[in-house]
């Protein structure tokens, strides 16, 4: 970087590099920023890209933190991008000059890099101070941070996006990533963060539905990279990292290895960071306390309306987008932790959007890959498995879409390969694979909030379970089983060890959620038996092939009351079997006929009533400490951008961060 740089070998001894990061202060007037825009050396598109040129520019990066208080070449640098911007929002789209552009993206780089260096050493206060203009003493750097906020929002909604201009749009993203990333490094709450506050309030506020609207609908596009975008030189490899690590490390006889499947090249890079974008925006600065500042982007993206969708008394709009279309792209990426969490806030808190997609007949496109994310957990982080969870569970407190489970009949499924369950409705793919989460978590995270909501998933589910697949009928009676043995073998520890000591206690507390999730799966088996016992014969058969689990179980007292109804219905079939078998031998097929015809002959007055078993998703009343250090993880793992690891603070890097959904 730098007038005459062409690679990444000759940074390090950069005469311009070298003269921005030294005490000597340069005016925004000066040509010296004419050349620092020329710099031939390809921008890094990913994350190791990223990191090599770092290591390259380090030497002067570490200058530039020490002397930009004498120098203030930091607000210089800002004040040449601000006039930059200004150019280019005043000129129609005809007179854009792609070299302008291309000058513009070189320019807000610099600014990136110098940037992420003080994010990554400074407090928030100590940066403010490194914003002290020299040109205009007399300006808050509060001012001067609001001003370049507001200009990286005006290219993202004033600067049409075309091939000429996508770079610079992804320049911006990253940038405005780069500034909010400052909470990565500090214990400070958004709301009292100078940088979330400015961009919540002032000039930024004036763009926040447009920015908002930009980033969905930059989200939906999944406009295509344009050509040679890794490839910047025009070669033939496609890949920046070999030439950028043979520049840096050939001197030193250091080998270099081609490019692994961990550099994320993703085919729409703008879309990715686009969406990282909005999910941070918008989970920050929430809470609404009379001291807190308003954020208006989370106010935004939960107000939009849809194309020819009218909702009785859904307000006024913030922006309209296409559902059809932002539904299709985001069920396309469910297997991205982004898009489920998106998701999760759409159904949560877009009235619109959620009545939008419980409309919708065809919820199979939508529900196979929430279940797919569930049903290869160990291969997802468990916060991607919590969302996809709770998207179920928000989704099943609707009785339509509880309906809609059971009248989607699937012929194949491709990724289940536990056993081959051919034409299987959905309601009981979805019980299979509820069941299934609950099985791993149980042999290994051993999670109570996770098992709480898989069973208030099937909970609200139950009533309308219908035509039940033999395989899923066999999984909940199992479960049962399991559990039952479980509480058995609990209640014999506890009996032998000291009361009010700490194993004890620890057993007592196992004991009482095995209890629970127990008398819950009983319950939720009541409620099938019900309300559609008549529809489900392969639910029956297997009550009956294992009945004497039922038996064990109703010994103890807390199962009594729940085990009558379940104990009814097997006596009732049992009787009828009987009379029409006469003691002969019946196959399955045979035995499972003798049910439904018996079912005809079945009253379900004959059963206790219950209250109907429902189920609501209520968020955490501090949610940001959860969704915060979740979202810049994402944000740390898939933006193109490398963070050093030293001083950060919000969460590990590769491990899971402590946070609850309930």
């Amino acid at each position: 970087m730098g007038s005459g740089a062409s690679s990444v070998a000759e940074l390090g001894t950069n005469e311009n590099l070298a003269r921005l990061a030294s005490a000597e202060r340069i005016c925004s007037n000066d040509p010296f920023w004419n050349g620092l825009m020329s710099y031939t050396v390809p921008i890094p598109r990913t994350k190791r890209d990223d990191e090599l040129l770092t290591a390259a520019v380090r030497g002067h990066l570490d200058r530039f933190v020490q002397f930009n208080p004498q120098s203030n070449n930091l607000s210089s640098l800002i004040q040449v991008f601000l006039g930059r911007v200004r150019e280019i929002a005043a000129l129609p789209i005809s007179e854009q000059s792609p070299a302008f552009l291309w000058q513009t993206e070189r320019l807000l780089f610099v600014l990136r890099c110098v940037s992420k260096a003080l994010m990554e050493t400074l407090t928030e206060d100590a940066l403010l101070k490194q914003l002290v203009s020299a040109e205009k003493p007399d300006e808050e750097p509060e001012r001067l941070l609001d001003y370049f906020l507001f200009s990286l929002i005006e290219i993202l909604v004033k600067v049409p996006l075309s091939r000429h201009s996508y770079s610079l749009h992804v320049e911006a993203l990253c940038t405005l990533l780069v500034f909010m990333s400052q909470q990565m490094f500090s214990t400070r709450a958004s709301h009292t963060s100078i940088i979330f506050t400015t961009l919540m309030s002032g000039q930024c506020k004036l763009l926040s539905a447009s920015l908002t609207k930009y980033l969905v609908e930059a989200y939906m596009a999944q406009m295509k990279n344009p050509p040679n975008f890794y490839d910047q030189n025009g070669s033939q490899g496609g890949s920046l990292i070999v030439d950028l690590a043979v520049g840096l490390f050939g001197a030193l006889g250091v080998s270099v290895a081609e490019p692994t499947p961990s550099d994320q090249r993703p085919e729409a890079v703008l879309s990715q960071i686009a969406l990282v974008t909005l999910l941070i925006l918008t989970n920050h600065c929430t809470d609404t306390g009379a001291e807190s500042v308003m954020n208006p982007f989370r106010k935004h993206l939960f107000a939009f309306g849809l194309e020819s969708v009218q909702v009785e008394g859904a307000g006024v709009c913030s922006f309209v987008c296409n559902g059809q279309r932002l539904l299709e792209v985001i069920c396309g990426d469910l297997n991205e932790a982004p898009a489920m969490l998106l998701l999760y806030m759409l159904l949560h808190n877009n009235h619109t959007f959620k009545l939008f997609i419980l409309s919708r007949s065809n919820i199979d496109y939508m529900v196979l890959p929430i279940l797919q994310v569930l049903y290869q957990a160990e291969n997802r982080s468990s916060y991607h498995v919590y969302m996809a969870l709770i998207v179920l569970l928000i989704l099943s407190e609707d009785d339509l879409f509880s309906q809609t489970l059971q009248d989607v009949t699937l012929h194949h499924v491709d990724w289940y390969s536990e056993r081959n369950v051919g034409d299987i409705n959905l309601g009981s793919l979805f019980i299979l694979v509820v069941i299934r989460t609950m099985h791993y978590n149980m042999t290994r995270a051993r999670d109570r909030y996770l098992h709480t909501n898989c069973l208030a998933a099937l909970a609200n589910t139950s009533a309308h379970f219908s035509r039940m697949h033999p395989y899923a009928a066999q999984r909940m009676v199992s479960l049962c089983q399991i559990l039952g043995k479980r509480y058995h073998r609990l209640q014999e520890q506890i009996a032998s060890m000291e009361e009010g000591s700490e194993p004890h206690n620890e057993v007592s507390l196992d004991l009482g959620v095995c209890e629970e999730m127990l008398r819950l799966m009983l319950e939720i088996i009541n409620s099938c038996l019900s309300h559609q016992l008549k529809h489900n014969p392969n639910l029956v058969y297997c009550l009956l092939y294992k009945s004497e689990v039922f038996s064990h179980i109703g010994m103890q007292d807390a199962f009594i009351d729940v085990i009558k109804n379940i104990d009814t219905v097997i006596q009732f079939f049992t009787t009828k079997l009987d009379q029409a078998t006469q003691g002969h031998q019946r196959s399955e097929a045979q035995v499972t006929q003798l049910i439904q015809e018996a079912s005809m002959l079945w009253s379900s007055d004959r059963l206790r009533k219950f209250p109907e078993l429902k189920f609501r998703y209520v968020e955490e009343t501090q949610p940001e400490e959860f969704f915060v250090p979740y979202i810049w993880s994402l944000a740390f793992s898939m933006a193109p951008v490398y963070w050093k690891t030293k001083n950060l603070i919000l969460f590990s890097p590769g491990g899971e961060q402590s946070g609850v959904l309930v």
